[in-house]
């Protein structure tokens, strides 16, 4: 409770900084308004993003019962994730290379598609600029997605803490994320029978997600 207090608090205190800096006396400056505005809005959704978050975890926490067992277009639905990421991927200097052969699974779609839009995110937000392999193989009578990018700033002894709540490395503090994404993807995996590894070697992170026949099925075409 008190990481999320502290994650609520300080976009909080820096949209009302604002707000009171651009509400103070003296004639309205309109292009110091604008900024104003930009800046609060962008605090407003620091916060919507931790607060889906904490939501998220909250219900896989404490209410999550059996996903569903239907078809899933799982090539598609990395497809469709990273349609919505591509242009700030690429604003980041991030250049994508993706190997997404047509895979279909048997499971639940809400979350297969909360891990892909938490790893490719998670790639996304703390990637350094150059390569992004994002790469969809058979594996073990299932699927294996590997998302790699380059990242300095990380060891190789970080590999467990990247999943623990709230935890971000010094160098990522400030970039508006609350370091909750690669927990919902644990608990996703946990609750649907995958696994996420991830390995941090040579400046780059791998994070690794087998997706086995969730319901005794999984078909891969060619």
């Amino acid at each position: 409770i008190g990481d999320a207090a502290h994650e609520l608090r300080t976009p909080l205190a820096a949209v009302r900084a604002t707000l009171e800096a651009a509400a103070g006396g003296g004639p309205r400056d309109d292009s110091a308004w604008r900024s104003a505005t930009a800046t609060a809005l962008a605090e407003v959704a620091r916060l919507q993003r931790t607060v889906d978050d904490l939501l998220a975890l909250a219900r896989l926490d404490t209410g999550a019962g059996p996903g569903a067992a239907d078809p899933v277009d799982l090539a598609g639905v990395i497809r469709q994730r990273w349609d919505l990421l591509a242009g700030q991927a690429a604003a980041r200097g991030l250049v994508a290379r993706l190997e997404l052969p047509d895979a279909e699974v048997v499971g639940d779609e809400a979350r297969l598609d909360g891990m892909v839009r938490n790893l490719l995110g998670n790639a996304v937000a703390h990637g350094d600029p150059g390569s992004l392999d994002i790469v969809l193989s058979p594996h073990d009578g299932g699927w294996r997605l590997r998302v790699a990018n380059l990242c300095a700033h990380l060891h190789a002894d970080d590999t467990e803490r990247v999943f623990q709540r709230f935890w971000r490395a010094d160098a990522a503090r400030g970039e508006g994320h609350a370091g909750l994404g690669l927990a919902i993807v644990r608990r996703l995996a946990e609750l649907s029978g995958c696994r996420i590894t991830v390995a941090i070697t040579d400046g780059r992170f791998i994070a690794t997600l087998d997706i086995p026949a969730l319901s005794g099925s999984v078909v891969g075409r060619r």
